[in-house]
């Protein structure tokens, strides 16, 4: 807002504020002076008085002389503006505008050179850190090669050695290769030899069991001779039987369940033909005290084959 000169002279306040220093002008704006409880704020915009500013810079000592040279040439000027009010607004006008132009155009130089110098710091402090990188980069760079390095030589290293393992290796399985087929081949001749020994096993029971019915047929064909030789025989062949029925594991094989077999039950025939034939010679008391001893010994080895074939029935 422009304010006519004559404010100088009818608002004492501002004139009073210039003059003890609460107010600061610059240019054509009034503030109040830093310090103040209002300091920094505008105060009023004034049309400026031709010759005012190098007035004000004119006053030598005494601010009070210098106000009243100052009030004296804005009466002078308010006086020309009353002859020439239009030109004189004008003119106002065209000096806020110059005005304004070389406080502008001061400030962006001095904006400027002060922005020069700021710019060309940063650009050295830059510099300087571009330096400070490229040399830390070229540091990490060498220690990445040598550490590269050293993790192939270490490569190589432990290739070598898993080359050589796996040599090893190699030769290994061909060792436990021959071996798996030693141990085959012996457990083919294991399996034949415990099949041979089986068949002996029956082969021997059988020839008891063949001896014991070859004298009940001698006994059926000649009932007048002495059972002497049939009770001996009868005997023998429970002994035998009995022994290999007792020591039978029970188990889920067949050779073995076809032995405790064959056992078992020509161990039963020759228990009955020996007390039979005992009882025929009236031998009685021998008679009981034989079925006493094996009839117990026949029943835990019948329990012991059943119990086994029922846990393994429910397992």
């Amino acid at each position: 807002m422009l304010i006519d000169t004559t404010l100088l002279v009818k608002n004492p306040e501002i004139i009073k504020g210039l003059l003890d220093g609460s107010m600061t002008r610059y240019g054509s704006v009034i503030r109040w002076a830093a310090g103040t409880a209002n300091g920094g704020q505008i105060v009023r915009h004034l049309a400026e008085t031709p010759g005012l500013t190098s007035k004000l810079m004119t006053v030598p000592f005494s601010p009070i002389l210098g106000g009243v040279d100052i009030i004296g040439h804005g009466l002078t000027y308010h006086k020309l503006m009353g002859i020439e009010k239009t030109l004189s607004s004008v003119m106002g006008l065209t000096q806020i505008a110059a005005g304004a132009s070389v406080l502008n155009l001061g400030v962006s130089i001095a904006g400027f050179a002060y922005m020069g110098y700021k710019l060309h710091q940063i650009q050295n402090t830059l510099g300087h850190i571009q330096q400070s990188m490229e040399a830390g980069f070229n540091r990490v760079e060498a220690d990445l090669n040598r550490i590269e390095n050293n993790l192939n030589a270490g490569f190589n290293h432990l290739d070598q050695r898993l080359n050589q393992v796996d040599n090893s290796l190699d030769i290994i399985s061909g060792q436990l290769a021959y071996l798996y087929l030693l141990v085959e081949d012996s457990r083919q001749k294991q399996k034949s030899l415990a099949k041979a020994i089986s068949h002996l096993h029956q082969a021997m029971l059988i020839k008891e069991i063949a001896a014991l019915k070859a004298e009940l047929d001698d006994r059926s064909r000649f009932p007048d001779e002495s059972p002497r030789s049939t009770i001996k025989t009868a005997s023998r062949v429970r002994l035998f039987l009995s022994n290999q029925a007792i020591q039978a594991t029970p188990e889920l094989d067949a050779e073995i369940m076809l032995n405790a077999d064959v056992s078992i039950q020509g161990w039963a025939v020759a228990i009955a033909t020996e007390a039979n034939l005992l009882l025929e010679i009236g031998k009685n008391q021998e008679a009981k005290e034989l079925l006493a001893v094996e009839v117990p010994q026949f029943k835990q080895v019948a329990e012991r084959w059943g119990q086994a074939l029922i846990n393994n029935q429910n397992t």
